[in-house]
């Protein structure tokens, strides 16, 4: 062969490769998978490349986009970090911190859930988290980071609430597998009149695996359909085992057989009574298998609004994403249900993560936004008081402008509007944004090494999800010691025992 010929066949291959490395660079492997692969990036070459600037835009009032935009395509799993101790998250909490923000004059919202993880630490109490979020939290991110956490400090097991046939089957916690005749239901459905009623629960949405949920004739048929769950094999330890299994159902107009296996062998026979009203919930001891399948039968099933995977005390902590959600559904849903739920499941702190939806959509002012998401929480106080409420603002988000990757024009906007609601509901604020570094981080997560944000420029990684749960985590439990150093010289001002 000429030479010639060897050295264009050289250059072509080593373009292809600068061309797969350009496109996609990460490690990937789903949870259950032996193996991975790396790709490294060609700025591991070419230092000088990796670095890129990102100036500020001036506003912009283009025409609104779908609200949708960025919460399309399923979630790629990749390998999450292992816990820091202690010990490395304090050393850490002078380059990874950004305080949580409080009302003027209230910087005591948070107290009743201090005190609770107080009482779970010292007296085996249980309290339970619900973390709400568009598809930036998809796959169990951020939530199991600092599940994982609370649960190693201060008690707890489980992955808590899950559903079958969820947007994202595979998390980075478990492995669910549910029969093609299970549908999962949310206000998208209440809205084009498939289902006849706003009762979606806990999880602002429900699943059901018959026509039952709609307005059309009942097939009085059996129908047999299944839920399989399963660690994944980089599930963090506390939420690999569990308990008790907890399920919630309603809207059940004919006896369901229920058989719940675990590792295979029958576990326990059950039957859902029927239900028009309300709902029920019905615990089951599963003494933590490393497979539970749920097999379901009957008429027509019940919607089913969540199985909660939990200890006998401790943290519980539950992931929600809602796709395509800026947050504004908690009002359009049955409060009646809602409240008796909350108080059932002993809820005592709720995160609200949303933005990614609303960036999109650039105007001049977001107060119609403000507006309806201050609705949302003061709905929350209004169904349980003495709930604590953290709103995690909206992350830096970026878009490709000419030949430039720039950050959204109105993510301050966005941000001050979720604050000024929260503020004015009496709920706490932590600024994701600024946690990140500000306008231009996102361009800087996408290129750091290992990559902390995807190439959509939207969506963190894994190891990204991880830091920004660290530095949140760092915020909590430095507020958390404070309030613990506050009871301590009180007790001790009363002639109490230090305990």
């Amino acid at each position: 062969m000429k030479p010639i010929r060897v050295f264009l066949f050289i250059l072509v291959v080593f373009a292809l490769l600068f061309a797969v490395s350009y496109i996609y660079h990460e490690t990937d492997a789903l949870p259950d998978s032996k193996s991975s692969f790396y790709i490294p990036h060609y700025s591991s070459a070419f230092p000088f490349l990796k670095e890129r600037s990102l100036p500020k835009t001036t506003s912009d009032t283009s025409e609104v986009l779908s609200s949708e935009k960025y919460d399309q395509g399923n979630v790629l799993i990749t390998k999450v970090n292992e816990l820091p101790s202690e010990t490395e998250q304090e050393k850490n909490e002078a380059t990874l911190f950004q305080s949580i923000e409080y009302p003027p004059g209230k910087d005591s919202v948070l107290n009743h859930f201090f005190k609770e993880l107080i009482e779970i630490r010292d007296k085996n109490g249980s309290a339970r988290i619900l973390h709400y979020g568009d598809s930036q939290i998809e796959g169990d991110r951020i939530t199991s980071f600092i599940r994982e956490y609370l649960q190693k400090k201060f008690g707890g097991k489980g992955p808590g609430l899950l559903l079958p046939g969820m947007v994202v089957p595979i998390t980075v916690s478990v492995n669910t597998k549910s029969s093609k005749n299970w549908k999962l239901f949310t206000w998208k459905e209440v809205k084009d009149s498939i289902i006849n009623h706003n009762k979606l629960g806990v999880m602002l949405q429900f699943s059901g695996f018959t026509n039952s949920t709609r307005s059309g004739p009942v097939d009085t048929s059996e129908t047999i359909a299944s839920f399989n769950i399963r660690p994944t094999s980089v599930c963090q330890m506390h939420a690999r085992s569990y308990d008790l299994c907890r399920i919630l159902y309603g809207n059940n107009k004919f006896p369901v057989i229920l058989q719940i296996k675990g590792n295979g062998s029958s576990v326990t026979t059950d039957t859902l009574k029927t239900i028009t009203t309300g709902y029920i919930s019905k615990s089951y001891r599963l003494e933590s298998p490393e497979q539970v399948e749920f097999i379901f039968g009957g008429a027509a099933g019940p919607d089913l609004y969540g199985i909660a995977f939990d200890g006998r005390y401790g943290v519980a902590m539950d992931n929600i994403p809602l796709r395509g959600s800026a947050g504004l559904e908690f009002t359009q849903t049955d409060r009646a249900m809602l409240k008796k739920m909350y108080n059932d499941l002993n809820v005592s702190l709720v995160m609200l993560q949303f933005g990614v939806n609303i960036a999109p959509n650039i105007v001049e002012s977001y107060s119609y936004y403000e507006r309806a998401f201050y609705r949302q929480l003061k709905l929350l106080k209004q169904i349980k008081p003495d709930l604590s409420i953290i709103v995690m603002g909206i992350s830096d988000m970026a878009r490709k402008e000419n030949d430039q990757v720039v950050s959204y024009p109105n993510l301050e906007k966005i941000r001050d509007a979720q604050k000024n609601a929260a503020f004015r509901a009496g709920c706490a604020f932590w600024d994701s944004y600024e946690a990140m570094g500000g306008a231009g981080s996102m361009t800087g997560w996408v290129f750091s090494d290992p990559p902390l944000a995807r190439k959509d420029f939207v969506h963190l990684t894994y190891k990204g999800s991880n830091k920004l749960a660290e530095m949140f985590l760092n915020s909590l439990m430095n507020d958390f010691r404070e309030y613990e150093k506050s009871i301590k010289t009180e007790n001790t001002e009363n002639g109490e025992t230090p305990q």
